[in-house]
């Protein structure tokens, strides 16, 4: 029993079709191989080099005229976040630590939107209380800018 030629031209067609597959498949693959290391490397040295402008653009927001507030059983921390860099601070995120003799009890936080040019301010509150509960007993508290984003 012999093959017919149109069957050996499907035969034929399916061949170089799985062979051109496997050659694309190879392609990429090496391409993937070779091509990845780098372009994760430059990735990583990016965003590396994003996180230590966020850092530096973090350390020259400065805070001034602190106030601490209680009223209606929610402790209140009014504050000035001024701009001392020469780039733009973005989502300045400023953190209240509270304590008690020096240990640490509880942490609020508040968020500034938007962007902050060179020498800007702009007045903060963090506001310290949850589901109506009173805020932890506390001595003292620290504020400090945990993080922003650069412009």
């Amino acid at each position: 029993m012999s093959l017919g030629t149109g069957t050996w031209k499907v035969v034929a067609t399916l061949g170089s079709g799985v062979l051109l597959g496997a050659g694309f498949a190879v392609g990429f693959g090496s391409l993937y191989l070779f091509a990845y290391p780098a372009l994760k490397a430059e990735m990583d040295r990016r965003m590396k080099e994003v996180e230590i402008q966020a850092q530096e653009a973090s350390k020259s927001v400065l805070l001034s005229e602190l106030q601490e507030h209680h009223s209606d059983g929610a402790l209140t921390i009014v504050g000035l976040a001024t701009n001392s860099g020469k780039e733009y601070a973005g989502e300045v995120v400023v953190q209240a630590d509270l304590l008690n003799r020096g240990a640490f009890v509880d942490q609020c936080s508040t968020t500034l939107s938007g962007f902050m040019a060179p020498t800007d301010s702009r007045h903060f509150k963090i506001t310290c209380a949850c589901c109506g509960k009173q805020p932890v007993e506390h001595d003292s508290y620290r504020v400090s800018v945990l993080g922003t984003r650069w412009h």
